[in-house]
């Protein structure tokens, strides 16, 4: 029988030092976590169903899946926060006459054409 990837990388995550606080339960935890970090259904499916054959209670795995969506969700908000910001920020300039309005700068086709109206 073929392994699933998700099959594989356990097998590497198994063959780690015996003595360790990473048990098999906190394995399929952050593995839980990862799955949804990276919107890996199949993943999440896969070690959920692991987790609840190991006895991993439904609330620690809620919390690990919580810390996958905030940790995917973290650098997507950080990244709308900066373009909003850019825009508000561009949009006030705008506003008061100091944006720079680079559609119509002297270099577009448009700004000569007006230049020359203005000029004949």
């Amino acid at each position: 029988m073929t392994k699933t990837e998700p099959e594989k990388a356990m097998d590497v995550a198994n063959d780690t030092a015996s003595v360790s606080l990473f048990t098999d339960e906190v394995k399929e935890l952050v593995a839980i976590g990862a799955a949804v970090a990276g919107n890996c259904e199949k993943c999440f499916t896969y070690h959920y169903e692991k987790a609840k054959k190991l006895g991993v209670s439904h609330e620690d795995m809620l919390q690990a899946a919580t810390l996958g969506k905030t940790i995917k969700e973290k650098p997507s908000k950080a990244l709308s926060d900066l373009v909003r910001d850019r825009l508000i920020a561009h949009a006030a300039l705008s506003i008061s006459g100091l944006a720079d309005n680079s559609l119509l700068s002297r270099d577009t086709p448009t700004a000569n054409r007006e230049t020359k109206k203005q000029g004949e």
